[in-house]
């Protein structure tokens, strides 16, 4: 089986050592899978949709006026419900993903502190980008789907919006990380004070998955990452869905601000609620950025 996941990133995508700009900022990165006996279809039907508010092929959402976006939505929704459809997506809270990067930069100097007799450990931690690592979850997510519903007999195509080629390069180096080992090893380097030379040694990280997450036949998928050669209204579903996701986790107040962003509950209410897949238990394991990237609650922060 052949399908394709077409997707679009929105919100926050700027590196771990920033702050959120405003409470509960979050970065979304959403996915439509289209099966390839589907694709002709999804095509056809997302360019009726769009037909009526773009005047070319190019269709930008910023070029609607308030009163035509929930219209287009309306449509692109009613749209990818009639061919059926599954979304995934991964979001990620800014303050929680700045508060991961901090705590690591404060082991690193602890170490560095501890390293006070013969070794001396330099380098530094330097802050991840917040839109690489949200393609990772959405990729992990999708590949888990494809083995959830073909088991090992599926070919993933991802089309991602157009992107800078360096991000496009990274996407597909760090898709490639998940194939096999999630074990993380990283080299350190240290000075020995008393031979005066440099050495150099490794860090492993390892990793236990939890069974749920479906990920024991990553290693076995088949995918590729593609350039959108379609042009057109190919990803407008994949950028109202990111934005419309987005904006419901924005639009959070009080004690809400700061919830789990990847669980069932977080979409309740959401119009395509039921074609979600991929999201976490509310009552079992949280979805890795939810717990390792958790939005502060504390006032000292």
């Amino acid at each position: 089986m052949k399908l394709y996941m077409i997707c679009d990133e929105s919100g926050a995508k700027g590196y771990a050592d920033r702050n959120e700009s405003f409470p509960g900022e979050t970065g979304v990165f959403a996915g439509v899978m289209v099966p390839e006996d589907k694709f002709k279809d999804y095509k056809e039907g997302i360019e009726e949709a769009a037909l009526p508010f773009f005047s070319d092929d190019k269709c930008h959402l910023a070029s609607l006026s308030n009163e035509d976006m929930p219209k287009l939505r309306e449509a692109v929704y009613a749209c990818l419900d009639r061919l059926a459809l599954d979304l995934v997506y991964e979001a990620v809270h800014v303050e929680g993903f700045n508060r991961e990067f901090v705590r690591m930069q404060e082991l690193e100097a602890r170490g560095r502190e501890l390293s006070s007799g013969r070794y001396k450990v330099g380098g530094e931690i330097r802050p991840e980008s917040l839109h690489e690592k949200l393609f990772e979850g959405l990729f992990c997510k999708a590949l888990a789907y494809c083995i959830d519903k073909y088991g090992d007999d599926f070919e993933l195509v991802i089309i991602p919006d157009r992107v800078d080629e360096s991000i496009f390069k990274k996407f597909i180096k760090n898709s490639e990380n998940f194939k096999g080992d999630l074990d993380y090893v990283r080299g350190i380097k240290s000075y020995d004070t008393q031979e005066r030379k440099l050495v150099q040694g490794t860090l492993k990280f390892e990793f236990t998955v939890p069974e749920e997450y479906g990920f024991d036949e990553i290693e076995n998928a088949e995918f590729e990452i593609q350039k959108d050669s379609e042009g057109g209204c190919l990803t407008l579903p994949a950028d109202i869905l990111s934005n419309h996701i987005c904006y419901l986790f924005h639009s959070r107040e009080g004690d809400d601000i700061g919830k789990p962003l990847n669980n069932t509950d977080s979409v309740v209410g959401h119009l395509l609620a039921h074609r979600f897949c991929g999201l976490a238990n509310p009552n079992g394991y949280p979805w890795f950025p939810d717990w390792c990237y958790a939005y502060p609650k504390d006032s000292d922060f």
